[in-house]
């Protein structure tokens, strides 16, 4: 090492989430000599989640939706792999890669989203979010006049996707929209606006706990079958298997346990 240059530390950001993203954004504002900066993510284009019902209703065209993270990574002086990570080797601090060789880092940041914690054969899911935008082409493509799409999941994501459907689709598709509860914890009034809306927009809630769906039937825990051509799938949200099997400490579901600690300002 030359007299004077700074010491290298290898900080590797793994994921192209909204948090690594600003980190990126960060560094190509305010560059830190020494810290060596690399992001690892299977998508070149991040697609940005609060647009994405924007972007199945037609509001926005798919350009604007997207955060280029090989540019991003130029403008942060960063690397930017293109690879899928397949496990963590904690102890030699290494990123292990499909098909690629391990990289090495000191410090580790995870911004890698979620999968979706229900797997119905044949049905498209909202998760992994940047993999959706292909699903609604396969979609475009296949629909015809008077079938039906089910939306499975009734959160927030649920019920937004299926007003952005129907603003997609309009009268060529019936849109149901599927859940034990509708947007569990919302009060009477919010509810009650809720289902006006639902009703306007001529979306179906059926109530029940969806398990199966197969042969264009859709099968459930507490009531009859429904029949659609079509299941997406907004079912929450779940971890992916290498972060469970890291030797990370995980919580119940899964994810990264993180530690939250206050600082009292004096």
């Amino acid at each position: 090492m030359r007299v004077g240059a700074p010491h290298v530390r290898d900080l590797v950001l793994v994921g192209g989430g909204h948090s690594n993203i600003q980190v990126l954004k960060y560094f190509g504002m305010q560059p830190h000599p020494g810290i060596r900066l690399t992001l690892i993510s299977s998508y070149v284009n991040s697609t940005y989640s609060g647009m994405m019902a924007g972007l199945v209703s037609r509001q926005y065209e798919s350009d604007a939706t997207h955060i280029n993270l090989e540019r991003l990574c130029q403008f942060a002086g960063a690397r930017y792999i293109c690879g899928e990570v397949e496990g963590l080797a904690l102890e030699r601090q290494q990123i292990l890669l499909i098909g690629r060789p391990s990289i090495r880092y000191d410090l580790l940041s995870l911004n890698v989203g979620s999968i979706s914690p229900v797997n119905f054969t044949d049905a498209f899911s909202l998760k992994p979010i940047s993999e959706f935008e292909r699903s609604l082409e396969l979609l475009d493509e296949s629909v015809k006049k008077n079938q039906t799409l089910t939306i499975v999941g009734s959160g927030a994501a649920g019920l937004e996707m299926s007003f952005a459907l129907k603003a997609r689709y309009r009268d060529k598709l019936r849109i149901n929209l599927v859940g034990v509860e509708l947007l569990p914890g919302i009060g009477p009034r919010a509810a009650q606006i809720i289902s006006k809306k639902i009703e306007a927009e001529e979306v179906i809630f059926i109530e029940g706990h969806a398990t199966e769906f197969k042969d264009r039937t859709l099968l459930f825990k507490n009531r009859p079958p429904v029949e659609t051509d079509y299941v997406v799938e907004a079912t929450g949200a779940a971890s992916y298997s290498w972060i469970e099997n890291s030797g990370l400490r995980v919580d119940d579901d899964g994810f990264v346990r993180v530690d939250r600690y206050l600082k009292s300002v004096s």
